[in-house]
């Protein structure tokens, strides 16, 4: 409780200028003609001020104001009153009560019950799962049937991912075949089909190569350190940077046997591990890499006939021909790019003679006729009629296995179950309804 500060300054009776209210709850009492009544009067004065507004003051000022005309206490008034509000406080009590009682009863056929272990949640729990076990039968079925169908041979009439979903997609397509026929689409599904592959490949970007393999060529890094000896002969230089790679301090050199000084050593390792000769290094070594995958990738690229049928086989053959002369061409392209490069890391220091060859021909002219080729074999009549064969035979099987299942039936049954199940519960829940509207009004 925030504290009430009482101003006293206008009246001259009390010796203080202000009086602190800092209790809940306080007392003032004194005899007569000591300042209560001036205290109430300013009390009341000052209930509007922003202090005091949030309290609820109360002042007795003698029993005048309690009597009223039939000069009774008003207090005996109010307590017949107050009868009359208990007597109403009672009557809503008990409807309360019945309203309670209400609501337990129909908890009692919404909820699980001991009292009464037959009642309408017990039917829906019951409902419920008869309509899931009738649907795990189906669904069970299903699945057994979906395996079986999967994992005929010879020929196979379904993929490797057939499952519940497509067997249960293809229950209206089911037709029975007689003998003859499925032999007669056996015996399709069995004749080879010729389906070739379609060659993937984007054109590679051979002038940006060409123009940063010279690039690299016309580099050179400046020498941090000067080693006399190996001025204008880089062979020493490689001779000498081979060598710092199998020798340590104090090891006899296998060239001459002297041992190896620490000073000689340092100076070598300075020499070679300067930051701009590692990243040179580095750069020529990333040129490389990219020249060794864009070669590999190339090799991979492969032309066949193995897949065409025999009136393709002129055509592809022209296209193969051209295809690998092309082809020919642009790794020897490579290849003397990468063995320029090669060759720069051995001449880091000086600047070498650029590689000056003419940019080849890709060959995606053919790759694209090529596939045009693949389209046409593949559009096969053979292959058109193989699936629907294998289709067919797939529908026998499944008709075969509903009507062993009985399956319509049993769909039937659980169609049923579903329904009684469905206004089970929503007559559950239209008493849950109840019970929340009740309890709200409650």
């Amino acid at each position: 409780m925030s504290d009430i500060k009482l101003d006293l300054t206008k009246t001259r009776i009390f010796g203080q200028d202000e009086l602190i209210i800092d209790k809940k709850l306080t007392f003032i009492f004194g005899k007569n003609g000591t300042g209560k009544s001036t205290l109430t009067s300013l009390f009341k004065s000052q209930m509007k001020e922003s202090q005091m507004k949030d309290f609820d003051v109360s002042c007795f000022q003698g029993f005048d104001d309690i009597l009223g005309e039939d000069e009774k206490l008003n207090a005996v008034v109010l307590g017949e009153e107050n009868n009359e509000i208990n007597n109403q406080i009672k009557s809503l009590e008990d409807q309360i009560s019945e309203k309670v009682k209400e609501i337990k009863k129909l908890e009692k056929e919404t909820q699980k019950s001991e009292e009464k272990p037959n009642n309408l949640w017990q039917e829906v729990e019951n409902s419920k799962n008869y309509y899931q076990e009738q649907t795990n039968k189906i669904n069970n079925f299903c699945t057994k049937a979906a395996s079986k169908i999967k994992n005929i041979t010879n020929p196979q009439v379904a993929s490797t991912n057939y499952n519940i979903n497509n067997f249960k997609d293809e229950i209206g397509k089911a037709k029975s075949l007689t003998n003859e026929e499925i032999k007669s689409r056996e015996t399709l599904i069995k004749t080879d089909v010729k389906t070739a592959t379609r060659i993937s490949y984007k054109e590679i970007e051979l002038n940006h190569l060409l123009d940063f393999t010279n690039t690299l060529l016309l580099k050179k890094v400046e020498e941090q350190v000067i080693i006399p000896e190996f001025l204008g002969n880089p062979l020493k230089r490689d001779f000498a940077e081979q060598g710092l790679k199998i020798h340590a301090i104090n090891n006899n050199c296998a060239f001459c046997g002297n041992a190896v000084s620490k000073e000689r050593y340092e100076k070598l390792k300075r020499y070679f591990s300067a930051d701009d000769v590692d990243k040179f290094k580095k750069e020529i070594n990333s040129h490389i890499n990219i020249l060794n995958n864009t070669i590999n990738n190339i090799k991979e690229v492969h032309l066949s006939t193995s897949d065409f049928y025999p009136e393709y086989l002129v055509e592809v053959n022209q296209v193969i021909v051209s295809f690998n002369s092309k082809k020919e061409e642009v790794l020897k392209f490579l290849n003397t790019l990468k063995e320029a490069t090669d060759n720069k890391s051995k001449y880091l220091f000086e600047e070498c003679k650029t590689v000056g060859i003419t940019i080849p021909h890709q060959f995606k002219e053919e790759v694209d006729k090529y596939n045009g080729l693949v389209d046409k074999n593949n559009i096969s009549d053979l292959k058109t009629k193989q699936k629907q064969a294998r289709d067919e035979l797939r529908y026998n099987e499944i008709k075969k296995y509903i009507d062993s299942f009985k399956y319509n039936e049993e769909v039937s049954e659980r169609d049923k179950l579903e329904g009684e199940y469905s206004a089970k519960n929503s007559e559950l829940e239209k008493k849950k309804l109840i019970i929340s509207k009740k309890k709200y009004k409650t």
